[in-house]
């Protein structure tokens, strides 16, 4: 029984010196270091375990942020001056003392300044890495990061830089915003894309002109560029004073120009215009013809009568015509004349329309001294000359017309007639479709005649006894106008179509 009581005191003292060991191996010691920061400056250490409690001794003099997900813990210095910073594990044990010693350098008031500069800037982050002072974060509005990169530039070269960047969400807005603006201008095939702070301009777009090819490829970067505009170019600038970062340096997005022009169209093929003339002239013709013809003469009418009783002679005569006769002819003479001519011409070619039909002339000439009669034709009708062009990139046409109208008017007592000659010829711009009165002449021609017997006549005539008199009295009154309406044809065929829809032919 002694032996077993002997041996149980020295198992439990073995026991504890055994547990006194293994604590004495596996308790964590105490770390101290010394950090030296500049006032304004963030710092961030590595810990090798996830913080706990984090103890600050002054935080006016230095504060932190603890990123327990990667064992670290970052220092942000507020002023000059000295503090401790204790970092105790989740078993609430003192792991890391960090003794910090906040000094201040042109670094930290380089950093004040940036901050109050862009205090009204959202999402802009402020920091002192080593040397250097930088500005990150991410930017809505690509005006905020032009006003960074002007800042910055205020600096010497190396003292500030820049890596801010516009925010993904706002680069994906402004690339839709940029892309409905270039379908407005009609370029549908044109899309925007947002990759890396760079807006890539892509599709097709058509070809401008042989002046300019990329007309249209200018326009649709034009208009990207509005949405991220660049670095304002002030006279300081020009003058070396401020400079502007170069490409891939960071600061504004840019526009990058992937647009595939397409290959010059084959020659359109020329407009054709209908021209539709309305000739109008109105005629109206007034005579009086008063003819007074008074013609006395005398007739023998002698006879004898015998009768019972008596022998009775009897001479009579008769004066005829002795009461004048009156003839009073009233001649009313009204014509309205109405032509249309249509012609289909070529853009920038002339046409010519002849509706006229030729009448012979009676002419005399002399011919081996004697005057021999011959004739001549002569073409009676309208003629119509027109020049169209359509001008460019409207629905408008040049018109430089000409209108000939010969129109038999009498003819005279050898069978000659008289021949009516009206013209217009000028040069206007109508839109098509649409209709103008391209000229008007108005003629008036008043006339008195007074006729007698030819002195020939008249010497075998009894001048008491025989009058012959007359008197015709004319008014003649004409006016002449031309319509003309053109209309641009999407094909000759069209015009074909309108004739026979109104002749209703099949």
């Amino acid at each position: 029984m002694k032996k077993i009581f002997t041996i149980l005191p020295i198992s439990i003292a073995l026991l504890f010196g055994l547990s006194n060991f293994a604590w004495s191996q596996t308790a964590p010691t105490l770390q101290e270091k010394t950090v030296t920061i500049i006032s304004g400056e963030t710092r961030t250490e590595p810990l090798g375990f996830t913080p706990g409690n984090i103890i600050v001794g002054d935080p006016n003099v230095c504060n932190f942020i603890a990123l327990r997900e990667t064992k670290e813990i970052t220092l942000v210095a507020k002023k000059a001056g000295q503090t401790t910073i204790t970092v105790q594990d989740l078993q609430k044990i003192n792991r890391l003392r960090l003794n910090v010693r906040v000094i201040v350098s042109d670094r930290a008031r380089v950093a004040n300044e940036l901050r109050a500069l862009l205090k009204d800037v959202e999402g802009v982050e402020i920091k002192i890495i080593g040397k250097k002072v930088l500005i990150d974060g991410e930017i809505l509005l690509p005006q905020h990061l032009n006003r960074i990169i002007t800042v910055s530039q205020q600096y010497a070269e190396g003292e500030v830089g820049v890596v801010a960047s516009l925010s993904p969400l706002a680069q994906k807005i402004i690339a839709e915003k940029m892309e409905e603006d270039i379908h407005k201008k009609g370029f549908k095939e044109v899309s925007v894309r947002a990759i890396n702070q760079r807006f890539l301009i892509e599709g097709g777009v058509e070809y401008g002109s042989d002046v300019d090819p990329d007309k249209n490829a200018k326009i649709v970067i034009k208009t990207a560029e509005s949405y991220v505009p660049p670095i304002f170019i002030t006279e300081a600038e020009q003058k070396g004073i401020l400079k502007k970062p170069a490409e891939g340096s960071g600061g504004p997005p840019a526009v990058v120009n992937l647009l595939i022009r397409k290959p010059k169209p084959a020659a359109e093929a020329a407009k054709i215009i209908r021209i539709t003339a309305h000739y109008v002239e109105l005629n109206k013709n007034y005579a009086k013809n008063f003819r007074f013809n008074w013609t006395p003469g005398i007739s023998d009418e002698t006879k004898i009568d015998v009768k019972n009783g008596s022998l009775t002679s009897t001479i009579s005569g008769t004066i005829s015509s002795l009461i004048p006769k009156l003839d009073n002819a009233k001649t009313h003479g009204h014509a309205r004349v109405l032509e249309a001519s249509s012609l289909i011409v070529q853009d920038q070619q002339q046409g010519i329309l002849k509706n006229a039909t030729q009448i012979p002339i009676t002419v005399l000439s002399a011919q081996g001294g004697g005057t021999v009669q011959g004739t001549e034709f002569k073409d009676v009708g309208l003629t119509m000359e027109i020049k169209p062009t359509v001008l460019p990139e409207t629905s408008q046409v040049r018109l430089e017309v000409n209108f000939d109208l010969l129109t038999i008017l009498d003819f005279n007592a050898q069978g000659v007639p008289s021949i009516s000659h009206n013209n217009v010829t000028t040069v206007l711009i109508l839109n098509a479709g649409e209709s103008a009165a391209l000229g008007g002449l108005v003629t008036s021609n008043i006339a008195t005649n007074f006729n007698r017997l030819p002195a020939h006549i008249a010497e075998r005539q009894n001048i008491l006894f025989n009058l012959y008199r007359s008197k015709s009295f004319q008014n003649n009154k004409s006016q002449f106008v031309v319509f003309i309406t053109p209309e641009i044809l999407p094909s000759a065929s069209e015009g074909a179509e309108k004739l026979k829809r109104k002749f209703r032919l099949k």
